[in-house]
């Protein structure tokens, strides 16, 4: 299978990054964030959880960020998102997704066309999670989730909004 194959590979860098090099870099938050890939994919969910949550941690704590680092970021958290959909934890999902549609819109602007599969994405795991009706419109054009202060997405009338 050549996820497994993937993931014996990456794992070997992870590896031998973590003993070699510096474990607190970029380069090694990116190869967590593979690994994770990886994982989910050979249906290895914890360790795809643990993976991530590694991989956002080094990132979020990355000082001087640039397009770069903050897209790596983006990336994590909708990956991250994926693997918690497939552990049915929809509203985490939609909360990781999020905050990686934020990022990726920040440099994209008006621009969804490259990051349409993740609107795709976030759209349909709040169908899954049943809770399509909890996401409302408010009088300034955004969206809130029901019942608490988090904006959430607006796909009303065609448009989108984070």
């Amino acid at each position: 299978n050549k996820f497994d194959e993937a993931l014996t590979e990456v794992k070997k860098a992870v590896e031998l990054w973590t003993e070699f090099k510096d474990s607190t870099s970029f380069s090694y938050a990116a190869l967590l964030n593979y690994l994770s890939v990886c994982q989910m994919n050979a249906n290895q969910m914890n360790d795809a959880v643990e993976s991530s949550q590694r991989s956002i941690s080094l990132l979020e704590k990355m000082p001087n960020k640039d397009m770069a680092k903050w897209t790596n970021l983006g990336t994590a958290y909708t990956n991250f998102a994926e693997t918690l959909v497939k552990l049915k934890r929809f509203k985490d999902a939609i909360t990781e997704e999020l905050k990686g549609l934020k990022i990726i819109q920040k440099y994209n602007g008006d621009d969804t066309s490259p990051y349409l599969d993740e609107l795709v994405s976030l759209q349909k795991y709040i169908k899954e999670s049943g809770d399509e009706e909890d996401f409302y419109a408010t009088r300034d054009g955004s969206c809130r989730l029901a019942g608490t202060q988090r904006k959430g997405v607006c796909f009303c009338r065609g448009s989108f909004k984070i």
